[in-house]
């Protein structure tokens, strides 16, 4: 899920989504690696119900919401 350091591209991991979207049937559950706020074992419908990277089909949107500025890791300088 990191596109921001060496070696991430937003644009693979659209093309990753858009082809788990195209291939796998929306029975199959889901069981990530990390947390993301969700009980594991969500099926595919349910990721493109709830998960905005699943329900963008605009690259250029896509990359824009991914590569945004994460305001918890701003450090205010005064």
């Amino acid at each position: 899920g990191v596109c921001h350091l060496k070696g991430g591209s937003p644009e693979q991991m659209y093309a990753s989504i858009q082809k788990i979207k195209q291939c796998i049937p929306h029975h199959v559950k889901v069981y990530p690696g990390h947390s993301y706020g969700k009980e594991p074992g969500a099926n595919i419908d349910s990721l493109m119900k709830d998960n905005l990277y699943f329900q963008l089909t605009n690259l250029q949107q896509f990359i824009d919401l991914r590569m945004r500025p994460n305001p918890k890791s701003i450090i205010a300088i005064e």
